[in-house]
């Protein structure tokens, strides 16, 4: 129900006017982190964060090694969480979802994509869930 129609339903109904919904605030303004070593990324963001120049911090390092970017990741996410401002981290799935492990497709991997019938299957009443 769109604000106007609520508005209305609740004048009818013999309410108040319903209370505005407040806008969450979060990436309002935003910092890119464009140092090319974790020290560098720390001091920059320490300093916008401690001037209180952003509400969401994004980590992008595309030309550094994987575990680079995973020791600048991890203490930027510290920095952050200490300043209660989320990290985004941009570009690398992996990064952002360590617990979560790509899956390959079934064919891919050799395997088949469905089980198929086969002669050698028993059918009749002795197998009842193949009928």
């Amino acid at each position: 129900m769109r604000r106007a129609q609520r508005a209305v339903s609740h004048f009818r109904q013999g309410l108040s006017p319903p209370a505005a919904r407040p806008r969450p605030t979060l990436g309002r303004r935003m910092f890119v982190t464009h140092g090319s070593t974790p020290e560098e990324l720390l001091l920059q963001t320490e300093r916008v964060l401690s001037l209180g120049l952003c509400d969401l911090v994004e980590l992008r390092m595309k030309e550094a090694s994987a575990p680079l970017r995973e020791a600048a990741a991890r203490q930027l996410l510290s920095l952050c969480r200490s300043y209660g401002v989320p990290l985004l981290i941009n570009d690398d799935v992996e990064l952002a979802f360590p617990h979560r492990r790509r899956r390959r497709a079934p064919r891919a991997a050799g395997l088949p994509t469905r089980a198929r019938p086969s002669a050698a299957w028993p059918r009749g009443p002795h197998r009842p869930d193949l009928q």
